[in-house]
């Protein structure tokens, strides 16, 4: 199975937007539940740390209509779909908030603030 930012070309797409605002650093780290991402900017660190669906969940193991259980491998198969789609989702999401703080309409503070890494290794959300 994959994580959030399991595949390479998601980790280029990332860095690639990113690195257009000044990112750098990129590091990824999941467990069998969660995935991070990790980078600077602006010379601070940032953390953002998501849930990964459950791949046991009935969506991915059962058809939606005869509610019969499908093979293992069609069930990862839209598993692995899905996290690429939120894998994607996420990748706008942090280009558009590089995006708002770099053009003025927000500050550092209001976008990145709740993620960035304090002393002690926690960050303001945690």
């Amino acid at each position: 199975m994959t994580d959030l930012y399991g595949e390479s070309r998601h980790h280029a797409q990332l860095e690639r937007g990113l690195a257009r605002h000044g990112a750098t650093d990129f590091s990824y780290t999941s467990t069998d539940t969660t995935a991070t991402i990790e980078f600077t900017l602006d010379g601070r660190r940032l953390r953002f740390t998501f849930d990964l669906p459950d791949p046991g969940e009935d969506r991915y193991i059962r058809d939606p209509v005869t509610r019969h259980r499908r093979s293992p491998h069609i069930a990862a198969e839209r598993w692995e779909r899905d996290v690429s789609r939120r894998s994607r989702n996420l990748t706008q999401l942090l280009e558009a908030k590089a995006a708002a703080v770099e053009n003025g309409t927000a500050t550092f503070e209001q976008e990145w603030g709740p993620y960035e890494v304090l002393p002690g290794d926690h960050t303001v959300r945690d």
